[in-house]
């Protein structure tokens, strides 16, 4: 693919500024005793934290990258996860309400971030998921990752992402692992500081300002024996998204084409096995996030042989947020007989034509619905406390060990709602592949229907979740290292560790208090083609009168010819419709086969002994893991064996739920693997370091590709289903890297990794007949996503240069290829072929400045049908598309700028996504676009003040 011309000149400002930088150096190399004085220089901020950084990559006998804090409370970039995609290997990704304002998930060299494993110092963190996808049963996005939304990032000292395995790191990361660092109260460096930051961030698109504030205060004892660090932060953020979306697409049928055909057999023969896009959906998120929490350390240091630490973390995000989306329904169109005329066919996709209702027809069909979701409880949490000792009996033994919990949690406590439906519209379209779909809606007689006018919408049923979903670990430590004195082998470090991981999830679908009122006897809804029509005659619910619209900007960043006149309800009217109409019984509304419990322990042991021959040094280790996974799924019992409310005599029924009697089915499995590992280092000279590695490492399945439990979405007409039988996902790794520290903070390293991945989760998809849940007894097609274990492959290469060029200018550069393939030919999920970041940075005693570009190639994140990329039929003759889902590439841009007062007072000022990327996504092939997504710039201005 073409890059952006912003590459090229990136590129040639790097090589400009590489020529200047080793000129500017060359003098000052050749001289050792100018370089003694240039390493013992003092420096501050950018480049204090470029050393730190330098320095901590350069002593490791693995490779590693390393992220430092300019100075207290103040990392590289506001957001923790995008401070970490600076460094070569790594990419960010986001939650499942693509509010892409904010990164919330890392990805290391080409895995999805569920295969890699973030620890907060060294231990296993739980933070919940804020948007109802992310936390729902079906999700396969994050049930296993660690959202960075909750952790802000003035709490860090230092971030280490590793990419080789080592005996004495936790399992769990297949490609690496993250470690965050806080800081120690006995590591600051005077007796008594604080640290203060007040400041606002405006986001342009919602046109909000928030406050954000954070306060630090540390305190240790003169006698450096006592310790203690406290720290609190609110932060406030508004977020809006536009978008565009296509859902899906149906490859047709031969009766599928000739009904859209008009029975014109040879016209038929041209639409036969084209993807028809089955919605144009227009849509609009908003949202607040309401981040507040704080961190408290205590350390104790009794005697030289003794350190004791206490320590815990919480943190809770308030994210109310309200999604509005008006699609077109082209599928329920073509299955209620409409016609298609002037088609335009591009490769096998019908990207434009006309669909009209035939004259005389009397099939009502869903043209248009038009769904309002509020979250207005929305939340999630995360909270940890530990318990650490470090004991030093002799000079050589060192013991530590720690105790501790951690647990997060997700909440949608419900989902007010109004649905309305446009019912048998002509609808045209015109697709592109480098903007939105141009498409209108009209009634019979061609006039363009009004869509901002209450009186053309009936209103529909919808039945939507509130979700729980609890996340919780246990764990202990113990470690070792005995240090060996001299000789070749000069340390070896044991260990074990032992967690009890708990996850739950629950599901409470609502229900109409009319329908469920004593005396409903009439039919609540009335059937249409594609959805159903609540009987207002019957059960009459007063809509209100839409208190707006969609913005006047709604969408103008998004080159594209649709409606943009929609209503619109206001928060509040959603909240007392639902108070009025709507109602979430923990009992009687409970989906219990759209949750699940889980609960897998881990025991592992590892012993590693460290080497030393002159110039060559590192480790070597073995590490055993046991994992036991205990699953709880339930399955629905049909109605004319045990009908819903009724008393049932199958053993272990539940019963009580307006959904149906469930009972519940319980799986275990056991799994050990061997994680053999050996990195090596050489010092070729006092520049040139060289590293190797060989490892196995182990992943494991997200929690809800691991339970059984089935998730039906009646809109959508998707559903999934986990696998308690999956093993954990091993690799077999291997590494080559070469650095090369050419001047002081100063150096060009590259590195060729592989994996082989064994057991590797890929979903697979087939079309299922199941009971539809927002009405019983009513069967349905769905299409079903199930979870199997395949092989898979990866190769790539990293290449970063770090570069001062002198006067307080330097830059930074990397780039990342990777190329892989699962057993059936297509990209692991996640993985772009080419990743690029360019920092540039100034800075002198008073101000500083950073411009970041980072730039991602095309990358899979969801699986289309069985994800083989080989179009097959169903006994029904159905077509199932098979493939995947990309995020087209796109790049953004940041900037940094401080400017310092004295040295207890500065300002600060961040800016995210200057460019204002329009992201978008695509199936299987560019000519088939899905998503289109704007989510605007953000900027940030904090006052700091520290004594």
């Amino acid at each position: 693919m073409k890059a952006p011309t912003l590459h090229a000149v990136a590129t040639a400002v790097a090589l400009l500024s590489l020529h200047a930088a080793v000129s500017a150096q060359q003098a000052a190399d050749e001289n050792k005793d100018g370089k003694q004085q240039l390493e013992a220089v003092v420096v501050t901020g950018i480049r204090a934290s470029l050393e730190k950084s330098m320095t901590a990559k350069r002593n490791a006998n693995t490779n590693v990258e390393v992220i430092s804090a300019e100075d207290v409370g103040k990392m590289p970039d506001k957001n923790i996860a995008d401070a970490i995609s600076r460094v070569s290997g790594v990419n960010v990704q986001y939650g499942g309400a693509n509010a892409m304002d904010e990164a919330e998930r890392v990805a290391i060299r080409g895995t999805a971030p569920s295969l890699n494993l973030v620890t907060i110092n060294g231990h296993a963190v739980s933070a919940g998921d804020w948007h109802v996808g992310d936390q729902s049963a079906g999700n396969a996005v994050s049930s296993r990752s660690v959202g960075f939304g909750l952790l802000p990032s003035q709490l860090i000292g230092q971030t280490l992402v590793y990419k080789n395995q080592r005996a004495d790191l936790t399992e769990g990361g297949l490609a690496g692992s993250v470690d965050v660092l806080m800081r120690k109260p006995l590591d600051m460096k005077v007796g008594l500081s604080g640290e203060a930051a007040l400041g606002a961030v405006y986001s342009d698109l919602p046109g909000k300002t928030d406050p954000q504030a954070s306060v630090l205060l540390s305190w240790k004892s003169p006698d450096k024996r006592f310790g203690v660090i406290a720290q609190a932060f609110k932060e406030d953020r508004s977020l809006r998204r536009d978008g565009q979306e296509t859902f899906s697409y149906t490859a047709l049928t031969s009766a599928q084409a000739l009904s859209l055909a008009g029975g014109n057999a040879t016209t038929a023969a041209g639409l036969v096995g084209k993807r028809l896009p089955n919605q144009f959906n227009t849509t609009m998120f908003e949202g607040e996030r309401k981040r507040t929490g704080g961190f408290l350390a205590l350390q104790w240091r009794p005697t030289d042989q003794l350190d004791l630490s206490l320590s815990g973390f919480s943190s809770e995000l308030k994210a109310i947020n309200y999604n509005s989306s008006g699609f077109l329904t082209l599928n329920n169109l073509m299955a209620g007989g409409w016609q298609l005329s002037n088609a335009v066919i591009d490769g096998d996709v019908i990207t434009g034509g006309k669909l009209t209702r035939p004259t005389g027809s009397t099939t009502n069909a869903l043209g248009l619905e038009y769904d309002h979701f509020l979250r207005d409880g929305a939340r999630s949490t995360s909270r940890f406390y530990d318990v650490d000792v470090k004991y030093t009996p002799t000079q050589n033994l060192t013991l530590t060990g720690r105790i501790g919990t951690t647990e997060g949690g997700g909440y949608t406590s419900r989902q007010p709602n109004i649905v309305l439906a446009v019912v048998n519209p002509n609808v045209a379209w015109q697709m592109n592949t480098t903007r939105p779909t141009d498409w209108s809606i009209s009634d019979a007689s061609g006039k363009a229907i009004d869509l901002s006018n209450i009186a053309n919408y009936q209103l529909m049923n919808a039945n939507l979740p509130a979700i729980t979903s609890l996340d919780k670990e246990n764990y202990v430590h113990a470690d070792g290292e005995l240090k060996l004195g001299d000789g070749l082998f000069s340390s070896l470090k044991f260990g074990l560790r032992s967690a009890v991981h708990k996850r739950d999830v629950d599901v409470i679908t609502s229900r109409w208090t009319l329908q469920d009122a004593p005396g409903a006897t009439a039919p609540f809804t009335t059937a249409i083609t594609g959805g159903a029509l609540i009987n207002q005659a019957a059960y009459p619910m007063s809509l209100p009168n839409p208190a707006t619209a969609l913005p006047s900007d709604y969408a103008s960043g998004l080159d594209g010819t649709f409606p943009r006149n929609l209503l619109r309800f206001d928060q509040s009217q959603l909240a007392a419709f639902a108070d009025k109409y709507q109602y979430w019984d923990p009992v009687g509304g409970k989906q219990w086969n759209s949750g699940y419990g889980l609960k897998e322990t881990s025991n592992a042991l590892y012993a590693m002994t460290e080497f030393d021959a002159d110039k060559l040094s590192g480790n070597v280790g073995l590490r055993a893991v046991q994992t036991q996974v205990d699953t709880t799924s339930y399955t629905q019992l049909p109605g004319n064996i045990c009908a819903a409310l009724a008393p049932c005599t199958v053993n272990g029924a539940i019963v009580g739920s307006r959904f149906g009697t469930f009972v519940p089915a319980t799986t275990s499995t056991k799994h050990t693997a061997w994680l053999p590992s050996l990195n090596l280092r050489w010092d070729v000279d006092s520049k040139l370091v060289a590293r190797a590695s060989v490892s196995r490492s182990l992943g494991r399945p997200n929690y809800n590709e691991l339970a059984g439990a089935l998730t039906i979405n009646s809109n959508t007409l998707i559903a999934s289903m986990g696998n308690p039988l999956l093993k954990p996902i091993t690799a077999n790794n291997g590494d080559l890297s070469l650095a090369w520290y050419f001047a002081p903070r100063a150096s060009l390293s590259g590195s060729l990794f592989t994996q082989r991945l064994s057991n590797y989760v890929k979903p697979v998809t087939e079309v299922a007949t199941l009971e539809d849940p927002s009405a019983p007894g009513t069967m349905r097609q769905y299409t079903l996503t199930k979870r199997i274990g395949l092989n898979a492959r990866l190769n790539g290469a990293e290449v970063a240069l770090e570069m001062p060029v002198g006067q307080g200018f330097g830059f930074s550069t990397n780039a990342t290829y990777v190329s892989s393939r699962d057993a059936d030919g297509q990209p692991m999920l996640g993985s772009s072929k080419w990743t690029y970041n360019l920092v540039g940075f100034y800075e002198n005693d008073k101000f500083n400045a950073r411009l970041a570009w980072n730039w991602r190639d095309d990358y899979a994140y969801t699986v289309i049908g069985d994800g083989s990329g080989v179009t097959k039929q169903d006994l029904k003759g159905n077509y199932l598309i098979n493939g995947l889902h990309y995020f087209k590439g796109y790049g953004s841009l940041a900037l940094s700028l401080g400017y310092k007062f004295t040295e207890q007072v500065s300002v600060t000022f961040d800016a995210n996504n200057l460019n204002n990327p329009v992201r978008h996504t695509y199936m299987l092939t560019e000519n088939a676009p899905s998503n289109w997504y704007e989510s605007g710039r953000q900027y940030y201005v904090n006052v700091r003040m520290k004594f």
